[in-house]
């Protein structure tokens, strides 16, 4: 009975002695762990791509990127002028009461810029470059639907000899004793050479868009003005030059006479010193007298003291 009672004594003790682990809080269980930190990644600079802009476009064209302001994305026409995306044509008209003139004279400028050598092109009489026929600048303008045109340079009036290419094609191969020539190259370039200092070969090796072969040239090598030309027409007289700048860059020049009340003309020294004074770097000139005639948009624009039929035009289309 005693042994009873100690094993009943043992195990209350050891039953208050084991307390059983409490159950998690609602507050314990809902606690989320603890975010694991994101690890930290190096990266050394010269491994960064870099994101490269695009190029600008190139400007193309003779004039490239210059003269943004004479262009126009589509054509544009005024009472005197003209424009496009790749040319550029204003006309001014000039009085000179003995300024660069020993008489009083009026002359017309064409102030054109032109991004494609292509467009400046050469129209013959009857569309033959081969024969001797003649027909009025105007009748010529109107036929190759021009907007621009002045007369040339009567290439038809010597039949046999001179450097003849026109529009990019050989029609005489020549050699001129006694004309200065002017070459336009499909560069854009226009060069004139004295009589004596040129080759037709070098010519024809240069890539020539167009020739002219009725001079002279009115200035020197150097673009300055000239106290001698190979010519016998010196004195006042209606005039028809062609100026060069730059590439895509020139001037046409109209300057009108024989008439005392309006305009008596110029001599080539005078037509030198205004195309040196217009900042042109070459310049040549054309056939004058009756034939210098300035036609635009469907008239002409200078006063004639008469008109004569001639051999051939200079001219621009519009767009």
């Amino acid at each position: 009975m005693k042994r009873l009672l100690l094993l009943t004594a043992a195990l209350c003790l050891l039953a208050c002695s084991f307390t059983p682990a409490q159950p998690p809080t609602p507050q314990e269980s809902a606690r989320p762990e603890e975010p694991t930190a994101a690890p930290v990644i190096s990266v050394q600079a010269d491994t960064i791509a870099l994101i490269t802009p695009a190029p600008e476009p190139t400007p193309t064209g003779l004039c490239g990127g210059r003269f943004p302001d004479k262009f126009t994305e589509t054509p544009v026409l005024t009472e005197n002028s003209y424009s496009d995306d790749g040319l550029s044509i204003t006309i001014t008209r000039y009085e000179d009461n003995l300024t660069l003139f020993r008489q009083v004279a009026v002359y017309f400028v064409a102030d054109v810029y032109v991004q494609d050598i292509v467009r400046w092109k050469t129209a013959a009489a009857k569309n033959d470059f081969t024969s001797r026929a003649t027909d009025k600048l105007i009748n010529m303008a109107e036929a190759n639907d021009a907007l621009f045109a002045v007369s040339g340079d009567y290439f038809n009036y010597q039949v046999s000899n001179g450097v003849i290419i026109r529009n990019g094609e050989l029609y005489r191969q020549q050699y001129d004793r006694r004309r200065d020539l002017c070459v336009l190259y499909r560069d854009g370039v226009m060069k004139t050479f004295e009589v004596g200092t040129y080759t037709v070969e070098e010519i024809l090796e240069s890539d020539p868009w167009q020739t002219w072969q009725f001079g002279p040239a009115l200035l020197d090598e150097n673009g300055e003005v000239k106290e001698h030309f190979n010519s016998s027409l010196l004195g006042p007289n209606p005039r028809c030059a062609i100026g060069y700048y730059e590439p895509g860059h020139y001037c046409f020049v109209i300057v009108d006479g024989r008439n005392e009340e309006y305009s008596m003309g110029a001599s080539l020294s005078e037509l030198s010193l205004l195309m040196k004074q217009l900042g042109c770097k070459a310049a040549y000139n054309l056939d004058g007298g009756l034939s210098a005639q300035i036609y635009f948009n469907g008239e002409i624009q200078n006063r004639t003291y008469g008109v004569r039929p001639i051999g051939d035009i200079l001219y621009f289309n519009a767009q």
